[in-house]
């Protein structure tokens, strides 16, 4: 089993629980209708969050492989240009989870438009999903 996440797939699920609730993906897409009453914080025009993810992925890598490679020559200027890419990287991929985060919380949080039954306490997941995130 691969268990490398699908941000195109989460994109589609988060997409699909906002049209179970009465939003568009135009409505999800559109700047004005974020100034209204929910707020999306992905990039819904984006064509694939699985490849701003794999992009963000690779530049911190390559940007570490630079840092090591540099270090090795004794190049110290080059050495801190790959730290600092690195961190850039690291920043563009934190937004990229606080986003996702937001826009979970969003279809996830009682309002006029997202209404979930209330969790019992406790309450176990059904062993039948056989869920092993927790």
């Amino acid at each position: 089993m691969d268990n490398r996440p699908n941000f195109d797939d989460i994109r589609e699920l988060i997409v699909s629980l906002a049209k179970m609730h009465g939003e568009t993906p135009e409505q999800m897409q559109s700047p004005t209708y974020r100034l209204r009453d929910i707020i999306w914080h992905w990039d819904y025009k984006r064509a694939s969050q699985q490849a701003e993810y794999e992009n963000e992925l690779f530049r911190l890598t390559e940007s570490i492989r630079l840092h090591e490679a540099a270090m090795k020559d004794g190049d110290l200027l080059t050495a801190n240009k790959g730290i600092m890419m690195a961190q850039m990287a690291a920043q563009n991929l934190s937004g990229f989870f606080d986003a996702l985060m937001e826009d979970l919380r969003t279809v996830m949080r009682d309002s006029e438009k997202f209404q979930w039954p209330e969790f019992p306490d406790p309450y176990e997941v059904p062993a039948k999903y056989d869920y092993k995130g927790l």
